[in-house]
């Protein structure tokens, strides 16, 4: 039920791992899983729902699921359904599917929608789990109770009837798989069937007649029990009640899990009776978390930037979502022989300034503690107990600080761990398949975005390195080559006396070749200044037609050489733009140079000046051999020159790079547009005046 149409749901997908770690454990889990597109298609279901309905795993994709809801609740279901896709709201509802064998069965449908980048609905996640059990029970405990309320005038018949109706119930009460506790309106159990002796720890017998807020509520939320009691109790209006909430529980031993409870009040003479039905919903809300997780890791490796704020947010997310007290990431050192601390997160209440330190000045060798193992082994472990591991010999300080736990996995590039992330905390853990599975695929992703932003710095760091080395280089030669130049033109002037003809020729030939040089320096200089911002712009507005014909005019001589011909239009009057006359001449001079170098003989340069909305576009088109459509993409990066360049004499291989960061610096663009033996078309837009 999914087409991925969001950006950032892409950008989710393209994290390894994602989609197979979902329906790896959608498959796992008993209930129906499903998901959908944000328009509500249906692109996968789990093996539960297939093996229920005995129906192919593609009939029920689209909108083929919807042949296995029974008639009569379609047209309900599918308002409700359509409601929440509108609305971008919870969908639940309860229906009836067919099984199998036909028959059919009440399911209660939770769905819920995920959001991408712009609070977009990217897709929808929803669960199916069987109440038909309960349905029935509820069915027939309501209709218990109205039946007690009645009047009925042969009342050995109607006693009768009650006790083979309350046999009935009990024995449906007794094989659903939802605890059932019936209460009377002191807040006393009357009822408690065996799922409830399995969830809860108690015996029937031991908690007949026990307060329920004192059996299973925890003890910071019995007053709100209580409240929520009396106004159900002050509610005089209908006579049957419904309540459905998520509460905490508490078990016998002290252990406290997420509830779903629907309570049912009635009122019987001057009395209630309540009847709760408690499903244990800690395995969804196990799912969802680590589902919610797994999104939450994959949105910050696709929109962080910086290696070493990602990494922070990741351990920052893992231990607030996870309920871990102190993340650290290990990294192989130089020496490639052990791990250190390059990182740590914990929140400012745990108070773990002391802790912290003592951990980062730890190295660990491949098998040596929690990290240690991790890296040698290359799987995710779990310490239950860290008192209870001989192999963690950070013992001591955990215990100072109350930790009981720890678990550490690995983060993996190309089938190598490279380091490994580890949390400890309070909790106490139960070794848990499906959470190794989690951790090692996000382990896998975050390797891979490390080694491709560690890659990403490097090019840049060399790129930096580069341009600072020619800038330096430039500058350094630029002083000489001007003092040659002027030694060169002395000398054909003949201040040091005559010259033959061909000593004329040759002194000519070699100060235009230094002035090439100059020129190319002071281009690379100029790149330079623009990469760094240190180029100084004096923008004034101007006149366009008379800028460019000054360019036609210094550059006729060498199309008269060439036999092309150069051709000018503009509209009237012609537009104006505020730009630094001296880098925008640097630019057509370059474009229309470029044309002249790179048509063929006799051919034609056309220059045009066109507004276009609120903008001016210049467009440079020669009768030139054309570029080749891969070459484009790389047209205007630095030193770079195709291979009809190459062929050509001279050039830095800067000159489309430069035009790109002048165009840029006054808030215009640049394109090309080619097409080999036809010719090449340069546009530039400008913001007009």
């Amino acid at each position: 039920m999914e087409k991925q149409s969001d950006q950032s749901a892409i950008n989710e997908l393209e994290i390894p791992g994602s989609e197979l770690w979902f329906r790896t454990l959608a498959d796992a889990i008993p209930q129906i899983v499903w998901s959908c597109s944000a328009e509500g298609d249906c692109n996968f279901v789990n093996r539960s729902w297939c093996e229920f309905a005995g129906v192919p795993y593609e009939q029920l994709l689209g909108s083929g699921w919807f042949e296995c809801v029974h008639p009569e609740d379609r047209e309900r279901i599918l308002s409700i359904w359509l409601t929440a896709i509108g609305q971008r709201s919870v969908y639940d509802v309860e229906s009836r599917i067919r099984a199998r064998d036909g028959s059919y069965r009440w399911f209660k449908t939770h769905a819920a929608p995920v959001f991408g980048e712009g609070q977009q609905v990217v897709r929808w996640i929803g669960t199916g789990a069987d109440i038909h059990n309960e349905k029935i029970a509820r069915e027939e405990l309501e209709s218990v109770l109205e039946f007690r309320d009645s009047e009925i005038v042969q009342r050995k018949q109607l006693e009768e009837q009650l006790r083979q109706s309350e046999r009935r119930m009990y024995a449906v009460l007794d094989g659903t798989m939802a605890s059932y506790i019936g209460m009377d309106s002191s807040g006393a159990i009357i009822d408690w069937n065996k799922e409830a002796e399995r969830c809860f720890g108690w015996a029937r017998q031991e908690v007949l007649g026990r307060q329920l807020s004192e059996t299973i509520v925890p003890e910071r939320f019995r007053r709100v029990h209580g409240q929520g009691i009396r106004a159900i109790l002050e509610d005089q209006e209908g006579r049957l009640i419904s309540r459905r909430v998520e509460m905490t529980a508490l078990r016998r031993d002290g252990h406290e899990f997420p509830v779903d409870m629907e309570l049912l009040a009635v009122h019987e003479a001057d009395s209630h009776l309540f009847a709760a039905f408690i499903s244990d919903i800690s395995e969804r809300k196990q799912a969802e978390r680590r589902l919610d997780l797994q999104h939450a890791v994959t949105a910050v490796l696709a929109q962080s930037d910086a290696l070493v704020e990602a990494m922070r947010k990741i351990l920052k997310c893992i231990c607030e979502m996870e309920g871990w007290s102190w993340g650290a990431l290990w990294t192989i050192g130089k020496g490639g022989k052990s791990l250190t601390c390059v990182q740590s997160y914990f929140a400012e209440k745990e108070q773990l300034e002391d802790f912290d330190a003592y951990m980062k000045q730890l190295e660990y060798k491949p098998g040596e503690d929690l990290a240690g193992r991790v890296w040698q082994s290359e799987r995710t472990i779990i310490v239950k107990e860290i008192s209870k591991d001989a192999q963690f010999s950070q013992a001591a300080a955990c215990r100072a600080q109350g930790f009981q736990s720890a678990m550490g996995f690995p983060l993996v590039v190309r089938g190598q761990a490279v380091g490994c992330m580890e949390f400890i905390g309070h909790q106490l853990l139960n070794s848990d398949e499906r959470l190794s599975v989690l951790f090692d695929s996000l382990g896998s992703s975050i390797g891979q975005f490390m080694e491709r932003k560690r890659a990403e710095d490097d090019q840049l760091r060399l790129r930096k390195e580069r341009e600072s080395f020619l800038a330096i280089l430039a500058h350094d030669l630029k002083t000489p080559l001007i003092a040659a130049d002027q030694v060169l033109g002395a000398l054909i002037h003949g201040q040091s006396g005559s010259l033959t003809g061909k000593q004329s020729e040759i002194l000519t030939l070699v100060k235009k070749s230094n002035s090439e040089l100059l020129e190319m320096i002071q281009e690379v200089l100029e790149v330079y200044r623009y990469s760094r911002g240190d180029q100084l712009l004096h923008k004034e507005p101007l006149n366009l037609r008379e800028l460019i014909q000054q360019c036609i005019k210094t550059l006729l001589p060498v199309a008269k050489e060439k036999g092309a011909a150069i051709r000018f239009e503009s509209t009237e009057p012609c537009p104006r733009i505020h730009a630094d006359r001296s880098a925008a001449r640097h630019l057509f001079m370059n474009l229309i140079w470029n044309g002249l170098k790179f048509t063929r003989a006799k051919g034609d340069i056309e220059i045009s000046i066109e507004p276009e909305s609120d903008d001016v576009v210049i467009r440079v088109k020669d009768s030139g051999e054309g570029i080749e459509q891969a070459d484009l993409e790389k047209l205007f990066e630095p030193f770079w020159r195709g291979a009809s360049g190459k062929l050509r004499a001279g050039g830095s291989g800067l000159g489309l790079y430069l035009c790109r960061q002048i165009v840029e610096s006054h808030g215009g663009k640049i394109e090309c547009a080619s097409a080999v033996g036809v010719g090449t078309v340069f546009s530039i837009t400008f913001p007009a005046c």
